[in-house]
């Protein structure tokens, strides 16, 4: 069983929380980057399983696979997020020790 949910759901999980960190590191100037990117990896994850549904595109539709992918879209948000936090704690540190 384990097995099989990894090669059904891994490949997916990863494309989807790659995607969504690519994204943000092209639109990282962007001043609503984070929203902008949450908004179209989710809009591609379901797009492309919907695709496969209607025959579009090659591949099988599992709407396991949106849930997965949808799931990988938020734990990449929150990544990001945890890494902006701390990257303006970092400057907010940086400029008290160099005043102090």
């Amino acid at each position: 069983m384990p097995y099989r949910i990894v090669r059904n759901y891994l490949f997916d999980t990863i494309w989807a929380y790659a995607d969504t960190v690519f994204l943000y590191l092209i639109l990282a100037d962007q001043k609503r980057a984070l929203s902008i990117c949450m908004l179209l990896s989710c809009a591609m994850c379901v797009l492309s399983e919907v695709l496969q549904l209607i025959g579009l595109a090659k591949g099988t539709f599992d709407i396991g696979d949106i849930i997965v992918e949808l799931i990988a879209v938020f734990i990449a948000v929150n990544a990001i997020q945890v890494n902006i936090r701390r990257k303006r704690n970092e400057k907010k540190e940086n400029s008290i020790c160099a005043c102090g």
